[in-house]
């Protein structure tokens, strides 16, 4: 079992090497079942697949690589009320009731069209069948 690190960038190189890269330590283990793909990797197709997936947020309808076809439908549908609105979504810094600060990543800058909210405790799932 390994993890594609670029699985959300299609078109990047280091896919396909680790895919060779995992191939050529697979064929020391060739009876054992074999992962590389979670949920992103499984939109790269079926040569990253191998005996099993990991589709993870991809059963709640995530797929990071929004220009490709998703092969599986969302498994539950996830819905909550706003309780607060954080604020403008292009803030960076937000203050909620009490004090409480959730800021941005600094890894991961805040493009201006998130938002932050405190949402109420989800109490159930709808199911798809």
């Amino acid at each position: 079992m390994s993890h594609l690190a670029c699985a959300d960038e299609p078109d990047h190189p280091l896919n396909a090497r680790q895919r060779a890269a995992f191939d050529q330590r697979r064929a020391a283990l060739p009876s054992a079942p074999a992962s590389l793909a979670a949920s992103d990797g499984l939109m790269l197709g079926a040569p990253f697949h191998y005996d099993l997936v990991r589709p993870g947020y991809a059963l709640y309808g995530g797929q990071a690589f929004q220009g490709g076809a998703t092969p599986v439908n969302p498994v539950v549908t996830v819905a909550a009320r706003i309780l607060h609105d954080g604020g403008a979504a292009n803030q960076t810094d937000h203050v909620m009731p009490g004090g409480y600060r959730a800021a941005a990543s600094k890894t991961a800058p805040v493009s201006g069209t998130e938002g932050l909210a405190i949402l109420e405790r989800v109490r159930s799932l709808t199911t798809k069948q």
